[in-house]
């Protein structure tokens, strides 16, 4: 998302152009090359309003990342993903695919630009706020503690044993 977060969406055109053109050398293996710059280019759709041609380049990416069998190119491709459903209006969509993006990766990238906004807007639209998010995480910010709105078998004497 680099073309958003900079401004200058031709320069980041040309760049896409120029890393589909030519292709890596032998260093760089070619399918996660197509994964990550098809990724990118799909968020270059997005922040252009082209839904369709982001969902183009996506199945093409995910084919690629398939392909590669590293998750954490799949986690990229799955957040990406993740942008689309949101661009079409579907939270609901996009937060399982953030979910999936976070155990493919391994942990939650609070890190991500993309990934925090997406959490909001997704968390905006299902109305989570903060403090509600904070008391279903035992008042915890970073998500560790208990989760109150859980009852029966998976908990036991007061913390979790459950996933």
């Amino acid at each position: 998302m680099a073309a958003t977060t900079l401004g200058d969406r031709s320069r980041a055109g040309e760049l896409l152009d120029a890393a589909e053109r030519h292709p890596p050398d032998d260093a760089a293996p070619v399918d996660r090359t197509r994964a990550l710059v098809g990724a990118t280019r799909a968020a270059f759709c997005l922040a252009q309003g082209d839904l369709p041609g982001a969902d183009g380049v996506l199945r093409e990416a995910y084919a690629a990342a398939w392909a590669t069998r590293e998750l954490p190119v799949l986690a990229s491709v799955a957040v990406t993903v993740a942008a689309l459903a949101a661009g079409r209006g579907w939270p609901c969509r996009s937060a399982p695919l953030l979910g999936t993006a976070a155990r493919l990766r391994g942990a939650h990238d609070r890190t991500d630009p993309q990934v925090r906004e997406l959490t909001r807007r997704g968390e905006a639209a299902v109305g989570l706020s903060s403090s509600r998010r904070r008391t279903r995480t035992g008042g915890n910010w970073n998500g560790h503690g208990r989760d109150r709105s859980r009852s029966g078998p998976a908990t036991s004497g007061g913390r979790d044993i459950g996933p």
